[in-house]
């Protein structure tokens, strides 16, 4: 299952990364190659490659700026995730939802879905989820205003980040 899956289904949310990664063809384009993955993979039954899949189809109303639907849509993505004891994807949408809702201005829903994300992250060993949440973090403390934060917590995301391999 999920997106390593093999089959059609993994090919097709593969195939939407790539496109969304490699910053191929207009935003919409992305939607429907995320649409692709998404209906492969729930007919194979792969509720996790489902969510993977609609979130990357998501990615272009991010990149509109258009937050109130993508909120909306990961909001619905959230819910499935929780119904189907995804947790991991639970807490890689609270990251993503604590960017979205931290820029629409609900700086309150961006504290609740970083704090649980955190907690979710130190609970169950989800590095990377830790790493980002370390990265909005740092970011709201910037946009804030609170620059003496803001620095510090960009130091510890880049420690932790060199930590898990990701330095340059």
């Amino acid at each position: 299952g999920g997106v390593a899956g093999a089959g059609v289904g993994g090919a097709r949310v593969r195939e939407a990364w790539q496109a969304h990664l490699g910053g191929r063809g207009d935003p919409g384009g992305l939607e429907r190659v995320g649409g692709r993955g998404g209906e492969a993979v729930r007919k194979a039954g792969d509720g996790s490659g489902e969510i993977e899949a609609r979130h990357i189809g998501s990615n272009h109303l991010w990149s509109l700026g258009r937050l109130s639907e993508y909120i909306a849509v990961n909001e619905q993505l959230l819910a499935q995730s929780r119904a189907i004891g995804d947790s991991a994807h639970v807490a890689a949408i609270l990251v993503r939802l604590t960017a979205a809702e931290g820029m629409r201005g609900d700086q309150p829903a961006a504290e609740r879905h970083i704090a649980e994300a955190e907690q979710m992250a130190a609970t169950l060993g989800l590095r990377s989820v830790a790493l980002g949440a370390k990265m909005q973090r740092a970011g709201r403390s910037f946009l804030m205003g609170d620059l003496v934060n803001a620095e510090s917590a960009h130091r510890e995301f880049h420690a932790a980040a060199e930590d898990a391999g990701a330095g340059q």
